[in-house]
């Protein structure tokens, strides 16, 4: 598919989540405040 990085977003507060990702290699790229339903995310991404 020539695809080379992925990304998600989750809660800030989804601490087993950001914490599964960072394992797996993700990184966190920036901070979203008051994104979704005035909810703070972080933007996670990987390189392929």
């Amino acid at each position: 598919m020539g695809c080379h990085k992925i990304f998600l977003d989750t809660s800030c507060a989804n601490f087993p989540a950001i914490s599964l990702y960072k394992k797996q290699g993700y990184f966190v790229e920036a901070k979203l405040k008051n994104h979704w339903l005035k909810w703070n995310y972080d933007l996670i991404g990987k390189f392929l």
